[in-house]
């Protein structure tokens, strides 16, 4: 019914409001002088988490829109006794009206056939419209209708878009995934680089060790758990970071977008 509305799951939560309660719009500017009266809406429906924008967004139908920016209103029966201190004049079956004729904030059953329209419906505004062609004739003649660049308005395909914004992002993956094996093989060569000069630094050491009793292999051993050790400290570290982003990544950049 006009005047209901539709909350996500998150602006359920954040507003604290479910199924029977009420939530009351805000105006767009707290500077509009014309005083447009916030629309008090009775909750019908919660819709489940689907992790998109829908679940921050209030849905009402599109009349309702048109209420909440003043473009329809609701008064007082202007005919009954009570509202004649607000009558200007009559001309006809038209009445004129001052500001204090009492509006109607809330839309009830009682009220509703008190809500009207003035002027053209055609010419109250609209965003954006779903339209669903019976078939591909009727697509290309509506999507034809748009191809001028002094329209106003313009046509998009959601299966057009959603092909060229993947080929965009799997172009991107692999220009990631390239880097990445780029910087991954010279991690390696700079690691190799580290142990061989660590080596040739430590010649000395070995010298020692030889010549204090130690065999090639006990030598060779000792150097190569250090390496192993550095190693296995490295893929660790970088196995958990690796799981804290894969388990965190996406939640934390939502809430970078969100902030």
């Amino acid at each position: 019914m006009l005047g209901e509305c539709v909350l996500g799951s998150r602006a359920a939560e954040a507003l604290g409001a479910g199924p029977g309660d009420y939530v009351v719009s805000s105006p767009e500017s707290v500077f509009d002088i014309a005083g447009v009266y916030p629309l008090k809406m009775r909750v019908v429906g919660v819709l489940d988490f689907a992790d998109s924008a829908d679940d921050d967004a209030i849905f009402v139908d599109v009349k309702t829109s048109w209420v909440i920016q003043g473009l329809v209103h609701g008064h007082q029966d202007l005919n009954r006794p009570e509202a004649a201190a607000g009558v200007l004049g009559r001309e006809g079956n038209r009445v004129i009206a001052n500001a204090s004729v009492v509006q109607y904030n809330e839309i009830t059953e009682e009220n509703l056939e008190s809500f009207h329209f003035h002027g053209d419906l055609s010419d109250y505004p609209l965003t954006a419209v779903l339209a669903v062609p019976p078939d591909q004739r009727a697509s290309a003649l509506l999507q034809g209708r748009y191809q001028s660049d002094e329209d106003l308005a313009q046509i998009v395909t959601p299966l057009a878009v959603m092909e060229d914004l993947l080929g965009t992002i799997l172009t991107v993956e692999r220009f990631v995934v390239a880097g990445a094996v780029i910087v991954g093989l010279a991690t390696l060569a700079t690691a190799a680089l580290v142990f061989l000069l660590s080596l040739r630094l430590r010649r000395r050491e070995r010298l020692t060790l030889f010549k204090i009793g130690g065999s090639r292999l006990a030598v060779a051993s000792v150097m190569a758990s250090e390496v192993v050790v550095v190693l296995a400290s490295g893929a660790l570290l970088a196995a958990g970071l690796t799981t804290l982003t894969s388990q965190f990544g996406s939640l934390a950049i939502r809430a970078l977008l969100r902030t």
